[in-house]
């Protein structure tokens, strides 16, 4: 598989509502959206090294979901 490319990573980053809670990094999209292109090349080392060694951080392998009922409206 070839690395993610930096246009997708930026793609990925509009997308994202600015004002939503951060995880546990504490990085908010917001932050994220602002990030320069060095953050951002950081930010793709990340995770196509996810990727190679086809592992994820221990943080994320114990985190747990949980759905939230809004309702039906």
């Amino acid at each position: 598989m070839a690395p993610f490319a930096p246009n997708e990573l930026k793609g990925a980053v509009k997308k994202t509502l600015p004002d939503k809670s951060p995880g546990p990094s504490g990085i908010t999209n917001r932050r994220s959206q602002a990030g320069d292109d060095d953050f951002q090349a950081l930010v793709l080392i990340f995770f196509d090294g996810i990727r190679e060694s086809q592992t994820q951080p221990r943080a994320r392998q114990l985190s747990l979901l949980q759905p939230i009922h809004k309702g039906h409206n």
